[in-house]
C-alpha cells in the first residue's frame, strides 16, 4: 500500500493544518492521516476530501508528531501527492479555523438538516472539534465507517432519543397485532414485553400462531396474547381495548428481534398512515448481540423483490389489506404474503421504513424472505405478462419475461459527429451480435466533417436495416434524439450512444421483454468500461450531485451492495447511453427537453418524467454492453460548456428538488457525499419523535 510522507513546514505542535492536493482515481482519495510520534506511537484518522482531490484539514493530534503520512484505505489504490504544505498552528487559530468551515457549512444547510446533523447554534460552536469532523464526513471521499462505528455515530435512535421518548406523552390510541408465521418455535417477547408506557391509552396486543395457548401481561398498557391454532383470529383485531387509532398487523417469522421503540416509530410516524403495507431495514445479530450483514433498502422495488424478497421476514399489514388475503396465502410464507398483498393495493401504498426495527438470528439466515422458484412462478403468472423463471449464471432467481408476437419493429438511434473509432464498432456490433429479428438502426449524422466518417456513413446507406439521417445543426444531444425518434418507423425506440459495444446478443430480447410488462415505462442496461469495471447500473439523484450513477466504479464481477449491481431493479433514472422505451409513450411525455437540458440531464430529466406519469423505470443486469462514456461529447472544460453545464444542474434542481433530496431508491442510511451504496458518514434518518 502506497505512503506518502508529508513535509513539515516550519516547528511542529499537537494542533496544524494538512492543506494538500492528491491526485488519482475514485478510491485512490480515500485517505488516512497516520501521525507519529519521536517515541514511536501512532495514531489514524481519516481525511476528508474532496471531489477533486483537496485536502484542507486542521488536526488535534495526542502528541507532538514527528512523521506525517497519507495512507490510502483501499488495498491497491495509489494516489499521486501533487503538492503538500504542512504547517503548526495555535490553539486560537486552529479553532478560528474550524470554526470558519462549521459556519460555511451550517448557513447553507437547511433547518432540518441542521437538526439532523444536530448542529445548532450556539452549541455546536462549544463543540468545535466535534462540529468540525462532522462537517467534514460531508466531503466526497472519506473513509468507510465499520458497521458498529456506524451504529455508534449515525443510527436512527439514539440514546438520546430514548431519553426524549421516555418524557413525551403518546398520540391516540394505536393498535398494532404480531402474526408469527410457521411457527415451530415461541417468538422471543423480551424486546415487547420491556415496552412499558405510564399512558393507559396504549393498546398492544401480539397475536402467535402457536400449538398451545398462553397470555402475558404487560400490566394494562400492552396486551400480549398467543393463540391456539394456524390461523389468527382476524376478527378479534377489531376488539374494543385495540380501537380507535390504525389497525395494523406486524407479520413476521420465529426468531425475529424487535428493537425496542418499533412500536413507537409507528405510534409517532403520522406518515404510515398513506401505506397499507410496509417493511423497514434490517440487519443480523448473533448469540451474544453483535449486530452485522444492515440491509438498508430500496422504497419499494417489484422487480427487485420478486427475485430476492429484499423486504424480509417482518413486515406490517394493515388488518383491512390482510382480510382480503385467502386463508391459504395468511398461512404461507412471508414472501407470498407480501407479494400477494402488493398485488392487492397500489405501488405507491407499499411504504418503507429506511430504519433498523428488527434483526435477523445469526442462525436463522440472513433475514431475507427468499423465495423458491415456484414461489416466483406463482407470483409472476397473476401478472398480466407471461414469463418463466430460470436462475442465472450468478445464482439469482431469473425471470424471462415473453415478448410479443409478432416482435415489434425496434428503432435503434445512435447520433455521431465524426468518431469513426467509435461509430463503426457500434453498429458492426449492433448488426453482428443482435439476435432481435425486427430491428432498423438509424444513424443521425450531427455535422460530421471527418472524410473517413463521412465515406462510412455512406456505405452504411446502402446496408439492410441501416438508415443515415443528416442533424445539421449545433450539437444539442436532446433535439438530436427528438428528432431520430419523430423519423422513426419502430414501435419500441432504443437510445444508443455512439461510444458503446454490444456485448450481450440477447439485449433487446431482454429489454423488450421487461417493457413488455404493462406498467414499466423505461427499461436501461448494464454498461462496463473498456477495461472491464462497471459503469452504469442506474442512476441516483442527489447522493455525490445531482444525478450519477450507482455504485460508482467497481469490478465487473462485483456484485455490489445488496447484489444490486446484478439484479434487476426500479431506480428513478437510467441513462440514454442504452435505454428502451414505447415510441407511443416518448412522443406522450414530449420527449426530451431539448430548451432547458441540451447536453446534459435530459435522460434523467425524462425518465423522472416517465415515472411522474405512474411508470416504473427498470435497470436491468442481463442486457450488457461496453461503453466509453462521453467520448463523442467530451468533457465540460471550458468557460462556456462549465457556464452551460451549471445551467442544467441548476435546471434539474428547481424542476425536481424532492428527488434529489431523497431518491427512493438510495437509502438515506448509506453514503450521500458519493453514490456508492456504502454506509452513510452522518446521522441521517431521524425517529418520528424528534422531527
Amino acid at each position: 500500500m502506497a505512503s506518502l510522507p508529508l513535509k513539515f513546514s516550519g516547528s511542529m505542535s499537537r494542533w496544524f493544518l494538512v492543506d494538500a492536493v492528491v491526485d488519482g482515481r475514485d478510491d485512490d482519495l480515500i485517505l488516512f492521516l497516520r501521525v507519529v510520534s519521536r517515541d514511536g506511537a501512532e495514531f489514524r484518522l481519516g481525511l476528508p476530501v474532496t471531489l477533486k482531490g483537496r485536502v484542507r484539514e486542521v488536526i488535534h493530534a495526542p502528541f507532538r508528531p514527528v512523521a506525517l503520512f497519507l495512507e490510502p484505505a483501499q488495498e491497491g489504490a495509489s494516489p499521486t501527492l501533487v503538492r503538500h504544505r504542512v504547517r503548526g498552528l495555535s490553539a486560537a487559530r486552529a479553532y478560528l479555523l474550524m470554526g470558519l468551515r462549521v459556519w460555511h457549512y451550517w448557513k447553507r444547510m437547511t433547518p432540518s438538516d441542521r437538526q439532523r446533523l444536530n448542529l445548532r447554534w450556539p452549541g455546536m460552536m462549544l463543540r468545535l472539534e466535534h462540529s468540525n469532523n462532522l462537517v467534514g464526513r460531508l466531503r466526497y471521499h472519506y473513509p468507510d465507517l465499520g458497521y458498529q462505528e456506524w451504529i455508534d455515530r449515525c443510527e436512527s435512535v439514539t440514546p438520546d432519543s430514548l431519553v426524549r421518548l421516555s418524557r413525551m406523552s403518546l398520540p391516540a390510541d394505536f393498535a398494532i397485532h404480531v402474526v408469527v408465521g410457521q411457527s415451530r418455535a415461541s417468538l422471543g417477547m423480551g424486546s415487547v414485553d420491556a415496552r412499558t408506557w405510564s399512558e393507559s391509552d396504549f393498546a398492544v396486543q401480539v397475536q402467535i400462531t402457536q400449538s398451545s395457548l398462553h397470555r402475558v401481561t404487560g400490566g394494562d398498557r400492552i396486551a400480549l396474547s398467543f393463540l391456539d391454532g394456524n390461523q389468527p383470529d382476524t376478527n378479534s383485531f377489531d376488539q374494543p381495548g385495540c380501537s380507535g387509532g390504525e389497525q395494523w398487523i406486524c407479520f413476521c417469522q420465529p426468531g425475529i428481534q424487535f428493537e425496542p421503540w418499533m412500536l413507537a416509530w409507528f405510534a409517532y410516524d403520522a406518515s404510515l398512515s398513506r401505506y397499507n403495507l410496509v417493511y423497514s431495514d434490517h440487519d443480523v445479530i448473533d448469540a451474544s448481540g453483535v449486530r452485522s450483514q444492515p440491509c438498508f433498502k430500496p422504497d419499494w422495488s417489484p422487480e427487485l423483490a420478486t427475485v430476492t424478497g429484499y423486504m424480509g421476514q417482518a413486515f406490517w399489514i394493515k388488518a383491512g389489506l390482510w382480510r382480503k388475503l385467502s386463508r391459504e396465502t395468511q398461512s404461507g410464507s412471508a414472501y407470498s404474503i407480501f407479494m400477494s398483498a402488493a398485488r392487492l393495493t397500489t405501488t405507491e401504498k407499499v411504504g418503507h421504513i429506511p430504519a433498523i426495527l428488527w434483526h435477523a438470528r445469526k442462525e436463522s439466515g440472513d433475514g431475507y424472505a427468499r423465495p423458491g422458484v415456484q414461489e416466483v412462478q406463482e407470483q409472476i403468472s397473476l401478472g398480466a405478462t407471461a414469463a418463466s423463471v430460470t436462475s442465472d449464471c450468478r445464482g439469482h432467481l431469473r425471470v424471462r419475461y415473453k415478448v410479443p408476437e409478432p416482435e415489434p419493429m425496434v428503432s435503434i438511434i445512435i447520433p455521431t459527429r465524426n468518431l469513426l473509432n467509435m461509430l463503426q464498432p457500434c453498429v458492426e456490433s449492433v448488426l453482428a451480435r443482435t439476435t432481435w429479428p425486427n430491428y432498423e438502426v438509424i444513424v443521425v449524422d450531427n455535422q460530421s466533417d471527418c472524410a473517413d466518417t463521412l465515406a462510412y456513413m455512406q456505405t452504411l446507406r446502402t446496408r439492410d436495416r441501416v438508415r443515415v439521417l443528416s442533424y445539421d445543426h449545433p450539437f444539442n444531444f436532446a433535439a438530436i434524439q427528438n428528432y431520430a425518434v419523430k423519423e422513426s418507423k419502430g414501435e419500441l425506440i432504443c437510445l444508443l450512444n455512439n461510444d458503446t459495444e454490444v456485448i450481450t446478443p440477447e439485449w433487446l430480447d431482454e429489454m423488450a421483454g421487461r417493457l413488455s410488462q404493462p406498467d414499466v415505462g423505461i427499461v436501461g442496461a448494464r454498461l462496463l468500461y473498456g477495461d472491464g469495471r462497471l459503469q452504469h447500473a442506474g442512476d441516483v439523484l442527489g447522493a455525490g450531485g445531482c444525478a450519477s450513477h450507482l455504485h460508482g466504479p467497481i469490478a465487473g464481477d462485483d456484485p455490489g451492495y445488496m447484489n444490486r449491481a446484478v439484479l434487476p431493479q426500479d431506480l428513478s433514472a437510467v441513462t440514454a447511453a442504452c435505454l428502451l422505451v414505447r415510441k407511443s409513450l416518448y412522443e406522450e411525455i414530449g420527449g426530451f427537453d431539448a430548451d432547458n437540458l441540451p447536453v446534459a440531464f435530459n435522460d434523467v430529466d425524462f425518465c423522472l418524467r416517465v415515472r411522474q406519469a405512474g411508470y416504473r423505470v427498470v435497470y436491468t443486469p442481463y442486457a450488457e454492453l461496453f461503453h466509453y462514456e462521453s467520448v463523442s461529447r467530451g468533457s465540460d472544460n471550458n468557460p462556456e460548456k462549465q457556464a452551460r453545464a451549471l445551467r442544467e444542474a441548476q435546471y434539474m434542481r428547481r424542476t425536481w428538488p424532492e428527488v434529489i433530496a431523497n431518491d427512493p431508491f438510495y437509502n438515506p442510511n448509506l453514503n450521500q457525499g458519493r453514490a456508492d451504496l456504502r454506509l452513510g458518514r452522518v446521522r441521517n434518518v431521524l425517529p418520528p419523535w424528534e422531527r
